[in-house]
């Protein structure tokens, strides 16, 4: 009994020190911390696209290069966007009006730069010659194609996050608690990056007329 409460005061010391650690390192670089966490999530999200979601053999560059993006996005991007909001609408986390702006904000102007961002790596990464135009025409395809899909499942879940991390979650937080919400999302993401499209004409005939369905399909064909 006493050598169990002894290992288990041991461990709530260590946990306690740790913890401390970690709010120390927020405090004194914000930037480098939630771009490491950035790196960790996006990286370990893309895994598990490729592990669990697309079935294939684990491209490294790949999960490299997306944990990449995870740091510039969590520890740049995100680490400016939520300063700017809380200068636009105040810091104020029982402000209703405050949170409702944000997360509005953050559904029609973050969220589709994020998703383009993911879209464009994906592009990158399947590019061939790496020429601009060519990587231009085929990320105009993929938001046609694959935007609004991903856009809606964004915001079936993000809306919500959002209410907790600009209500309960300091501001030097904020992009690590987006981190571990996104890695279920990451997973998401980076395979819907990953869906190839084709210019295939899907039409429905029937009662002496037909329906055209679309002129391109998003087909679950990963790197």
């Amino acid at each position: 009994m006493f050598a169990g409460g002894t290992k288990l005061g041991f461990f709530l010391q260590f946990a306690r020190r740790g913890r401390d650690k970690i709010q120390t390192q927020f405090n004194k670089h914000p930037k480098l911390t939630n771009a490491v966490s950035g790196f960790v999530t996006f990286s370990f999200g893309d895994i598990l696209a490729q592990q669990m979601v697309d079935f294939g053999a684990w491209d490294k560059k790949r999960t490299f290069q997306a944990g990449l993006l995870g740091g510039a996005m969590n520890g740049v991007c995100l680490h400016y966007w939520y300063r700017s909001l809380d200068f636009a609408f105040g810091s104020n986390m029982k402000s209703k009006f405050g949170i409702a702006c944000k997360i509005v904000l953050d559904q029609v102007v973050y969220a589709p730069f994020a998703i383009i961002s993911y879209f464009s790596l994906s592009i990158y990464q399947k590019s061939k010659t790496k020429d601009m135009n060519s990587m231009k025409d085929d990320l105009k395809l993929k938001v046609k194609d694959s935007f609004t899909t991903v856009y809606l499942a964004d915001c079936c879940l993000w809306p919500f996050v959002n209410f907790l991390n600009f209500r309960v979650v300091p501001i030097v937080y904020r992009p690590t608690f987006i981190g571990l919400a996104q890695l279920s999302w990451q997973s998401y993401l980076s395979s819907a990056s990953h869906w190839d499209t084709s210019s295939t004409k899907i039409t429905v005939s029937g009662g002496g007329g037909s329906i055209d369905l679309g002129s391109s399909v998003a087909k679950k064909n990963p790197l």
